[in-house]
């Protein structure tokens, strides 16, 4: 949907690749294929997945919206990149919990419930999801640029788009800490497919004026 235009509906996938190009396909790919791996038979392991999924679609929905304010139009380069990088931000927890799935159903004799609690289960996630997540990416051979999106800490060094997974997560929090209303898209397909409001691009420039990110 994102790629058509009025004259040429996408409806095809080689009319896709021949569209935004055989890297964006490859990107594409692998994000959506990253987030079929958050499928677990222990519940409170579903449950931690779908939070944290509808968390980085959030992010990468909002951040998106702060592309295309910076860009005028979102290059399909810089599209991407975003919805590869949203989905590596939870690429880091998949080892960890195969192996805790792992550890209940055969070494417990199938039992399909834990003695971790939700909270604990994402204190042990977080010490580890740094480390391991840019573990996954060196060995995997991502560009360096990845290594800083995981963390969602801008750095001014690098450029806005590699930025803009960081801004959208203060922004998200600031919008959260207010109880004012946020898009919660359900996976990749919603987010590639949703387009922000002219109320809310509005809201975003004014609150990227704000706060020093738009100049």
């Amino acid at each position: 949907m994102r790629y058509s235009n009025p004259g040429t509906t996408v409806t095809s996938i080689p009319t896709a690749i021949s569209r935004i190009g055989v890297n964006s396909s490859l990107h594409l790919a692998l994000a959506l294929a990253i987030e079929q791996n958050f499928k677990f038979k222990l519940k409170l392991l579903n449950d931690f997945c779908t939070q944290k999924l509808l968390y980085s679609n959030r992010l990468c929905t909002y951040a998106l919206g702060m592309a295309s304010i910076k860009y005028g139009k979102i290059p399909p380069v810089i599209f991407d990149y975003l919805i590869l990088a949203s989905s590596l931000l939870n690429i880091c927890y998949l080892p960890f919990l195969y192996q805790i799935e792992n550890y209940y159903i055969q070494k417990q004799g199938g039992a399909t419930s834990m003695f971790l609690t939700k909270d604990e289960l994402a204190e042990c996630c977080d010490k580890i999801s740094i480390s391991l997540g840019t573990a996954i990416l060196r060995h995997w051979q991502f560009d360096k640029s990845f290594e800083s999106t995981i963390t969602l800490v801008a750095d001014p060094s690098q450029e806005f788009y590699i930025n803009a997974l960081a801004y959208s997560k203060l922004y998200v929090n600031e919008q959260e800490s207010h109880n004012l209303s946020l898009l919660s898209p359900k996976n990749l397909g919603e987010v590639i497919s949703i387009k922000l409001s002219d109320e809310d691009l509005e809201h975003l420039k004014l609150w990227m004026y704000q706060n020093n990110i738009l100049y």
